[in-house]
């Protein structure tokens, strides 16, 4: 299928934004402003687990935890407390969950009530444990998974009766991490650490932040058709599987044929500013890991297809304009995995992309210029 029909299908399958919403295609489960944990300390943390066991027995269990029964061993109970996430599972509630043998999973699950109040909505996102880190950020836990774990969170909706029994599932996209409200966000995370500090652990933080930028935050291919020959031309998998260290690398390619040109972006004949202008365009991302530094840096250039002239050799693409029509966007990856807030660097003439095969490389941007320009 060729990336003009992709798009199209696109607008095809725009009034079934209803299901759209109960998979949650773009969404991250969100904040449980509910809850009875303080965060004030694992004495009182334990104090609160105990009480909501209480008051859950109390009412019997919610139809999602009659779906999906709180573990007795749930080793993330005390980072739930921290949170102020109740044991039960009652609607607009979060937990997580740290368990299962012989190799650990974490899955974090969500539940709300639907629009008539009827029918339950049950989300989960599954990783391995071993694959998984947390820090915290600006009040938000953030479980992201390891640079090894390619697949990410997986997902998966239910949507549940009263009494617990699904009447609908789907598969929810993949993403690379997950972001919560917790209330005690530190303690969360230093919790969850706490559990995972085990031998097998590879979840290596600034690589696991380059690669949740890989993996993305659950959008479909059909709305960012990825450019992958040009990526396996300029970044072998073996290469992109390690991501090394030292070098800047081809992370990502995609198409969007929606794009418009950022505030920065100024034609140079006119003098007019080009700001909002719709025009396609290739979003290629760069990542360089610095392992002494500690941290890692993204950037992502946005190319227009109307490139005058694309030069390679010498181990790079290169992309020439006639005025500074790319705009170059950065983030910077921290020591704990963070991704800091992203900036755009305004505009250049011309890019050099680094790349194992230019040739290659060259060829496939040429090829998806022409299959999108028909």
């Amino acid at each position: 299928m060729s990336v003009f029909v992709r798009v199209a299908v696109a607008a095809v399958l725009a009034p079934a934004a209803s299901v759209a919403a109960l998979l949650g295609a773009d969404l991250l489960p969100g904040a449980d402003a509910a809850g009875a944990g303080t965060g004030a300390g694992l004495a009182a943390q334990d104090e609160d687990v105990a009480e909501d066991r209480q008051q859950a027995a109390a009412v019997g269990p919610s139809r999602y935890d009659r779906f999906s029964p709180p573990p007795a061993d749930n080793l993330a109970a005390a980072a739930n407390a921290a949170c102020g996430f109740a044991p039960s599972l009652s609607a607009g509630g979060t937990r997580i969950e740290i368990a299962g043998t012989p190799s650990h999973s974490l899955s974090i699950l969500r539940a709300e009530d639907g629009e008539d109040g009827a029918d339950g909505v049950f989300r989960s996102f599954t990783a391995r444990a071993d694959a998984v880190h947390a820090f915290a950020r600006f009040g938000e836990l953030y479980l992201q998974t390891g640079h090894t774990d390619r697949d990410g969170f997986a997902g998966r909706v239910w949507t549940l009766d009263e009494a617990g029994e699904p009447t609908f599932s789907g598969p929810l996209l993949e993403r690379g991490r997950v972001a919560l409200a917790c209330e005690d966000a530190q303690a969360a995370a230093d919790l969850i650490h706490g559990e995972l500090a085990r031998p097998g652990h590879t979840a290596d933080p600034v690589r696991a932040g380059v690669r949740a930028f890989e993996i993305g935050d659950g959008v479909e291919d059909w709305v960012y058709p990825r450019v992958d020959a040009f990526v396996d031309a300029c970044t072998p998998e073996a290469v992109l599987a390690g991501l090394p260290a030292g070098a800047s690398f081809v992370l990502t390619a995609e198409y969007d044929a929606q794009a418009r040109f950022g505030e920065s972006i100024v034609h140079a004949m006119s003098g007019e500013s080009l700001a909002g202008s719709a025009e396609p365009m290739i979003y290629v991302v760069l990542a360089e890991i610095d392992d002494a530094a500690g941290f890692a840096g993204i950037r992502k250039l946005h190319i227009p297809l109307s490139w005058s002239d694309l030069p390679h050799g010498e181990g790079a693409v290169s992309l020439v304009f006639r005025y500074e029509a790319i705009e170059v966007r950065g983030w910077t990856i921290e020591p704990d995995g963070a991704r800091g807030h992203g900036e755009s660097a305004g505009g250049v003439e011309s890019v050099s992309i680094p790349c194992a095969d230019p040739q290659a490389g060259a060829d496939a941007l040429g090829a998806f210029r022409d299959e999108a320009s028909r």
